[in-house]
């Protein structure tokens, strides 16, 4: 975060430089005071994603929030996010100064996570700041970490100082090191002497040309289906369970899954609604079998939750991941939870709703696999 420009204001003489900064206003005094750089206003916890792959900096001076972040709201690890971006596009042999929440250490509780974020680091300065910020109105004490993009030391003595005045009369200025090849040169075999003339040598064998096709285009078929007016009648009860088939499709070419699947009475006994959307899949799918009926109608119950919008326009709420109303915010399309159990197949289900979506147009999607 670069704020109103003060720490970027110490920086030496540099050949390019990029400053990133998210609230609006304090980019435009960017502008005003370093005319030659390039700022943006990006989430740096998603540096990856939004910034030119072409932008590798060979420093970064950085100062993250500590207890807020985009699209999360209050969250404690938002520095760690920060730092942990900004060391994926630092430039091997490269160097980041950042300032870090106080609880950021080595200490066992926290052990793992430090060590993962500096895991191809070398930490070259470690200083605790106890009231440096007191004259801002707060006293919290701050880490300054010296970060080197190279394998090495990740754990050394800590400084602790009151004033930033106190450190720089303790701390040596270290200089950069060039960072050294990932791995050692192999050593390059000496090549064989020739034998003799007419020592017996294994013939090679030809190999013949393989023709070169071109690769066929996979073709996209609207799904063939018909919906049912009066829901399917249930199966025989056995318990609390009764066997599962899709209740208001019925899909041509279509198999029933290669395993039984039930429902609970309860679920069974309310009729799903009837679906006007149509999914467009390819002609394999249904050829060789790879979905089931059951999981091709989460693929058109997806799409039709999908095709909806919900009513009113919203914005993302300051606290959470949750929508607020806002006539100034946008649309929202509505979403879909698919809650079949164990043996539905719900890879290949999540798998053909992506594809569905992708050959509409719809080429964004995250898929977040957490076991517990």
């Amino acid at each position: 975060s670069a704020g109103h420009g003060a720490l970027v204001a110490t920086l030496p003489d540099v050949s390019a430089l990029h400053l990133n900064e998210i609230d609006p206003r304090r980019r435009e005094k960017l502008v005003l005071l370093f005319a030659d750089a390039t700022i943006t206003g990006i989430d740096v916890a998603m540096l990856a994603s939004h910034l030119d792959a072409a932008v590798q900096p060979s420093l970064i001076l950085m100062n993250p929030p500590f207890s807020r972040s985009m699209g999360r709201g209050a969250d404690a690890f938002a520095a760690v996010r920060h730092l942990r971006a900004a060391i994926t596009r630092l430039r091997q042999g490269g160097r980041i100064v950042a300032i870090m929440p106080d609880w950021f250490t080595t200490s066992a509780k926290l052990a793992k996570i430090y060590e993962d974020t500096f895991a191809s680091c070398t930490v070259r300065t470690s200083i605790r700041l106890d009231k440096c910020y007191h004259k801002q109105g707060t006293s919290v004490a701050v880490r300054l970490y010296v970060i080197d993009k190279i394998p090495g030391q990740i754990k050394p003595a800590v400084l602790a100082r009151e004033t930033v005045a106190d450190v720089a009369s303790a701390v040596p200025i270290i200089k950069r090191v060039t960072a050294q090849p990932d791995c050692e040169p192999r050593a390059v075999p000496p090549k064989a002497k020739p034998g003799a003339l007419f020592k017996a040598m294994r013939a090679t064998p030809i190999t013949k040309p393989v023709k070169a096709r071109a690769a066929q285009a996979p073709k996209i078929e609207a799904l063939a289906f018909s919906t049912l007016d009066k829901p399917r009648i249930l199966g025989e009860q056995s318990g609390v369970y009764i066997p599962y088939r899709p209740s208001r499709v019925d899909i041509v070419g279509a198999r029933e899954h290669p395993t039984p699947l039930v429902e609970s009475v309860a679920m069974g006994s309310i009729p799903a609604p009837i679906p006007d959307y149509v999914p467009a899949l390819q002609d394999r799918v249904l050829q060789e079998s790879l979905l089931s009926e059951a999981q091709i109608e989460t693929v058109i119950y997806a799409g039709n939750a999908w095709q909806q919008y919900l009513p009113g326009l919203f914005a993302p709420a300051e606290e959470g991941v949750g929508l607020q109303l806002d006539e100034h915010g946008r649309a929202y399309r509505k979403g879909y939870f698919l809650g079949d159990g164990t043996g539905a197949g719900k890879g290949r289900q999540i798998a053909a709703c992506i594809l569905d979506g992708w050959l509409a147009g719809r080429r964004k999607a995250i898929w977040v696999s957490k076991n517990e």
